[in-house]
């Protein structure tokens, strides 16, 4: 499900504060390290998906990271508090920016909750290729954030990695219809045999897997509206 994105009003008249005053290179800093936190999220998931890194130790260190982004968040606000006073709306364009991404790593935090209260530490079929497809967005979401520090002279990479996030989402749409496709086709099968036990699974199944699925599909949602937001205002501000 599609998240409304940040303000574009307010974002650009912030960015724009931000660069006519001198550069608070802390908060640039924290954008860094909040990006950083999100990659590293989805890479511990994308180990545990393809069974290179134990699901218990996968869980763990994905709440320590998850701890250490709601820090750099923290850290952010105070940041944008402390160097220059912008009216509300504008203050709340980049705020907003930084809060969806720390909420990519809350949601993979979310889906690797459920997989432990669903059961499917040992069923990772298909996991896999999400996992892929959120490590590239969230590789191009650091980028992106990267290029705010001089947008002028990056905007050619900020909207290459906009247009990026935005790409993989649709590609993650596709993944999750063929994957629901999939499970719908069994469902099919076992009810033209007759196979009311098989039935019965394959609908457990099919929930819990959405469970896993969904905050996944959350996750590159957020990655594609921070790209629009950023492609947005590249475009206006040349």
């Amino acid at each position: 499900m599609a998240r409304a994105g940040p303000d574009q009003k307010g974002l650009r008249a912030l960015l724009g504060a931000i660069y006519r005053k001198p550069r608070n290179e802390e908060l640039f800093d924290r954008l860094d390290e909040l990006a950083g936190y999100s990659q590293e999220a989805t890479r511990l998931f994308r180990q545990f998906a393809f069974g290179d890194l134990p699901f218990l130790e996968a869980k763990s260190q994905i709440e320590a990271v998850e701890n250490r982004a709601d820090e750099a968040l923290r850290r952010i606000n105070q940041a944008l508090s402390a160097v220059f006073r912008p009216p509300p709306e504008t203050k709340a364009g980049l705020s907003e920016i930084a809060e969806m991404i720390d909420n990519i790593v809350d949601l993979v935090q979310t889906a690797v909750r459920n997989i432990d209260s669903s059961r499917l530490m040992e069923d990772t079929e298909g996991f896999g290729e999400f996992a892929i497809i959120l490590q590239k967005a969230t590789v191009e979401l650091g980028n992106a954030i990267r290029c705010l520090r001089r947008h002028q002279a990056q905007e050619e990479e900020m909207r290459r990695a906009a247009r990026a996030m935005i790409s993989l989402e649709h590609e993650c749409d596709e993944l999750l219809a063929a994957e629901m496709k999939e499970l719908s086709r069994r469902e099919d099968e076992a009810r033209a045999r007759g196979d009311a036990l098989e039935l019965a699974w394959l609908s457990v199944l099919k929930e819990r897997r959405k469970s896993v699925y969904t905050p996944l599909e959350d996750a590159l949602d957020a990655a594609k509206d921070i790209g629009k937001a950023l492609r947005r205002y590249v475009l206006i501000n040349p």
